[in-house]
């Protein structure tokens, strides 16, 4: 990176995700406050009236970016004014939009089906009226236990693994009440992992580091009496487990299918594709047992998490890279695709 200091505007907060975006730019700030002697950060904080805020004081769009060289967007804005008062101000986004925005769970999924890869299969409930008919269609085909979903990646209802009819019709209820649509799903036994996919970094066109391995309520007994009780799923902060130990051809399967996945949905930021692993022992001829494994797409996030601990904070801490050096590192990106154009 040149010498010159550089000034990053770090805009969060907004009408939607208030409280995310909030936090995701509190970590932003702290990771990048280890590294003053190279940049400054403008803290920016959006009402949910689109008042603007500078370090607590009022401000305005125009004033902020007359200083910055570079923003990050945490809000859940698309498309607003002060994005084209950047692009004029020739301030430019570390992140930019992807080409889709966050893809619901049901046409991911029938993306994915198109494209030959197995995911959980799944009832839609669009209102109340259906939901006891499809309730009961889900208890039979699946089985217990059932898992409920939003069928948006919202954060205010976390996927839940239920063990009765009545629970399942309650937290299922629970979402439908708020105007959302919810997914009725098998329940996949295997271990699951959330893999990161990071476009143009450390010399890869997608870089992708250590996959971290997602609480499941068959791990370890504490995770998972723990996971039992909150019935938390998918959403979960991590446990701290890597999957270093995988053998070479299952790291291989997975960096192929969240490469063609990344591929597909032409994403041009970071996201996160969980995994179920399914793993089979199969008798060998001379080497006694080898393993066969079976891979389940359970999400794509394409605008994941990044607080202290979540699982992208974790994935890349866990291959040396704190968010404040992850950002540093796609400045120098940036300057150096303006050179060279």
């Amino acid at each position: 990176m040149s010498h010159r200091r550089k000034t990053i505007a770090i805009i969060r907060g907004g009408k939607d995700d208030y409280s995310r975006s909030m936090r995701n730019g509190a970590n932003i700030i702290i990771s990048l406050s280890r590294y003053q002697d190279l940049i400054e950060v403008i803290d920016v904080v959006l009402d949910e009236r689109g008042n603007w805020f500078e370090r607590g004081i009022p401000s305005d769009a125009h004033k902020v970016f007359s200083k910055a060289d570079f923003y990050i967007d945490l809000t859940s804005n698309k498309n607003e004014d002060y994005h084209a008062l950047a692009q004029r101000l020739e301030v430019k986004p570390i992140f930019k939009d992807n080409h889709i925005s966050t893809p619901d769970r049901v046409n991911s999924r029938r993306i994915l089906n198109q494209i030959g890869f197995s995911v959980p299969k799944y009832i839609l409930i669009r209102d109340l009226q259906s939901l006891k008919a499809g309730l009961e269609e889900a208890w039979n085909r699946f089985q217990t236990p059932l898992v409920v979903k939003e069928t948006k990646h919202e954060f205010n209802h976390k996927s839940t693994i239920t063990y009765s009819f009545l629970e399942a019709f309650d937290k299922a209820k629970e979402i439908l009440k708020e105007g959302r649509e919810v997914l009725l799903e098998e329940h996949v036994d295997g271990r699951y992992v959330s893999v990161a996919a990071i476009p143009n970094y450390r010399g890869e066109n997608i870089y992708i580091p250590t996959p971290a391995e997602i609480i499941n309520h068959q791990g370890d007994r504490i995770v998972r009496d723990k996971i039992i009780k909150e019935k938390y799923l998918i959403d979960h902060v991590c446990n701290k487990r890597c999957l270093i130990h995988a053998e070479e051809n299952l790291k291989k399967e997975i960096r192929k299918t969240v490469e063609e996945i990344y591929k597909t949905f032409l994403f041009e930021n970071q996201a996160l594709v969980d995994l179920a692993i399914i793993e089979k022992k199969v008798s060998g001829e001379k080497k006694g047992h080898k393993h066969d494994y079976t891979i389940k797409v359970l999400d794509i996030h394409t605008s994941p998490n990044i607080f202290e601990d979540s699982r992208l904070d974790f994935i890349l801490k866990s291959s040396g890279i704190d968010i404040g050096k992850f950002i540093l590192d796609k400045m120098d990106k940036i300057e150096e695709e303006e050179l060279i154009y």
